[in-house]
């Protein structure tokens, strides 16, 4: 990776509004800087309408990793299936939950965990979609214990998450380098209510209105000031995906010109990843090369 190039693999570009500071006044004027206070439910509520599901089944988190461990740790799965090939983030996640863990292998052409077979009693599964990938469809309905590591595929082409199956949740990062973040966050969506809520107490220490931890728990309740500057981007929601599906546009565009093949399950899909693949590792080192004597990384 070229260091200090003019074109780094990553630079992360949140819009800037100019209502923050009024934003910032509103917080500090509640008085409440965490623990769920009115600007995460509200930013869990308007996500809410934006991904077609009820707000009692959506819960805001300080990171994706937290979020996924906490969905795991609420599910009545005791061991998880999750592809060996994938982020460090989702291993450690489920690593964190104490349960035990067995690793299967991915689909060559998407990338996605192969968990058709029949699993282990009492053995959940975690889908993780690829850099920013969308997903078909809930073809396991509410069959099996399911997590999905939707991290980066929060602007995807989703099924309708009102139809979440039962047993399962997604999680999405909201981190600076997704295509709809700011630093750190993340929310977790259930297919039922009474789970989220679960996780809900989770994320709070195992509280559930009192002073008392009921199940075992973490800290991972979104900041104030996060919950509060990300509803001033969600208001920007359409310009922001806009920007996004240009880009997309242009480098798919681009690649056409010169017959490179690309991941496809990212085409025609909002992602902050751009993936060729080279017919061979010479292909492929000859490209970095010319990258970087332009100053681009990769």
């Amino acid at each position: 990776m070229v260091q200090n190039a003019p074109i780094p693999v990553m630079r992360p570009s949140p819009p800037w509004t100019t209502g923050v500071e009024a934003r910032l006044r509103e917080v500090w004027a509640s008085r409440q800087f965490s623990n769920f206070g009115p600007q995460a439910l509200k930013l869990e509520s308007e996500f809410a309408k934006k991904l077609g599901v009820a707000p009692e089944r959506i819960v805001s988190a300080t990171s994706a990793t937290l979020a996924l461990q906490g969905a795991i740790a609420v599910s009545r799965a005791k061991r998880w299936l999750l592809p060996s090939w994938t982020f460090a983030g989702t291993a450690h996640a489920a690593l964190a939950s104490g349960l035990s863990l067995r690793f299967g292998d991915v689909e060559r052409s998407t990338w996605l965990a192969q968990h058709d077979g029949p699993l282990r009693d009492g053995e959940g599964v975690i889908l993780v979609l690829p850099f920013g990938a969308g997903l078909g469809n809930f073809d396991w309905g509410d069959r099996d214990e399911v997590v999905v590591d939707a991290a980066a595929s929060l602007g995807s082409n989703l099924p309708n998450l009102s139809t979440l199956p039962r047993n399962t949740s997604m999680v999405f990062s909201l981190h600076a380098t997704k295509v709809f973040g700011i630093g750190e966050g993340a929310l977790a969506v259930f297919g039922d209510a009474e789970r989220a809520e679960r996780f809900r107490s989770w994320a709070n220490f195992g509280f559930n209105n009192q002073r008392i931890a009921n199940i075992g728990g973490s800290n991972a309740k979104m900041q104030e000031t996060t919950a509060g500057i990300l509803r001033l981007q969600l208001d920007q929601w359409d310009s922001i995906m806009s920007s996004w599906i240009l880009a997309r546009n242009l480098m798919d565009s681009m690649a056409d010109s010169i017959s490179l093949s690309t991941f496809e399950p990212l085409r025609a899909q909002v992602s902050p990843y751009f993936i060729g693949i080279f017919p061979s590792k010479l292909d492929r080192n000859l490209a970095e090369e010319r990258l970087q004597a332009h100053g681009i990384s990769s």
